[in-house]
């Protein structure tokens, strides 16, 4: 799964968050750390990250594919 496959842009607008360094910032890790984390296929721990930052599921970060 691709960054797209998931609702991780819309948490971070409904939160204030406008960039990726932003983001990487309230999550304590390097810019850089975080765009080879969200590059390409993205990993169950990163997800996982993500859930528990904007406190919700892995499920609810995924879009509705049906």
């Amino acid at each position: 799964m691709t960054r797209s496959d998931t609702n991780i842009d819309i948490l971070m607008a409904e939160s204030g968050i406008r960039t990726d360094k932003d983001m990487a910032e309230k999550l304590g890790m390097t810019p850089q750390r975080l765009s080879y984390r969200l590059r390409g296929s993205i990993k169950i721990d990163t997800l996982s990250i993500f859930a528990n930052y904007f406190n919700t599921t892995i499920k609810k970060l995924l879009k509705d594919k049906i």
